[in-house]
């Protein structure tokens, strides 16, 4: 007969839990083991790749310590459009006010959101919407002009680095 310990590991249901900033020691890593976790998982759309290899190492040597039996799951964001950076990290949308999305810009600044998606201004027109962040803000169309989207603010907020952009 398996043990507790070896059967509570190879539950069929697992407990996985997302490894972010606040996991960034071995204590945390084991105490996360203790309290049940089987799957620890690495967003690979946050985060550099030097962060990411640290953190999978953290968890294989305690892991290997802890003598239970974790797994890693790498989530890969796939294509997706992006804002890009800002000079201060993010700028706010203000409800009603106008943006420029530009596809050509690097750099976002106040008034003006940097595409990472270059063929953003031939893929909208007049009329359409535009969401950032999971759609936690929205834009409208005003007017496309050359590398260039002119937006109205429909729902504002504060819009950081390297947030999603959809199309709905």
């Amino acid at each position: 007969m398996k043990s507790k310990k070896t059967a509570l590991r190879w539950r069929r249901t697992k407990i996985i839990a997302t490894v972010g900033p606040a996991i960034d020691s071995s204590k945390k890593i084991e105490e996360l083991i203790k309290a049940g976790v089987n799957v620890f998982r690495l967003n690979m759309s946050h985060g550099d790749h030097a962060a990411h290899e640290r953190v999978f190492k953290l968890i294989r040597s305690c892991s290997k310590r802890m003598d239970i039996h974790v797994a890693i799951l790498v989530d890969l964001s796939g294509p997706k459009i992006r804002t890009g950076k800002f000079e201060n990290g993010g700028i706010v949308l203000k409800k009603n006010a106008s943006v420029i999305i530009s596809c050509n810009e690097s750099m976002g600044h106040d008034g003006v959101i940097a595409s990472q998606y270059k063929k953003l201004c031939d893929d909208v027109k007049k009329g359409d919407r535009i969401l950032f962040d999971d759609g936690n803000l929205e834009c409208r169309v005003e007017a496309v002009k050359a590398k260039t989207v002119i937006c109205k603010v429909i729902y504002g907020g504060v819009l950081k680095d390297n947030k999603g952009i959809n199309l709905p």
